[in-house]
């Protein structure tokens, strides 16, 4: 899940997991651009990250999330996230 969305300043990013793994994410632009890259080692059960678009323009922006054991993409979810003042 991903919320508030709308945001302005901050995005949560809550993953539940089955099992221990790596969480991947990246901010987009609508272009293509890569604007943040993070990774993060996650555990078994729900983690909770936060994303801060504070310094961003106001648009539209892509979040694309993945989650890896041992380097094997299971499950891969994109998000379309709008940045307000």
């Amino acid at each position: 899940a991903v919320f508030p969305n709308p945001a302005s300043s901050v995005v949560n990013l809550r993953y539940n997991s089955a099992t221990p793994g790596t969480l991947n994410y990246r901010l987009m632009d609508m272009v293509g651009r890569v604007l943040i890259t993070n990774s993060d080692e996650i555990n078994t059960g729900v983690t909770n990250l936060q994303l801060s678009i504070a310094d961003l323009a106001v648009a539209s922006y892509m979040l694309e999330v993945s989650f890896s054991v041992n380097g094997t993409t299971l499950d891969r979810t994109s998000y379309k996230i709008e940045k307000l003042k």
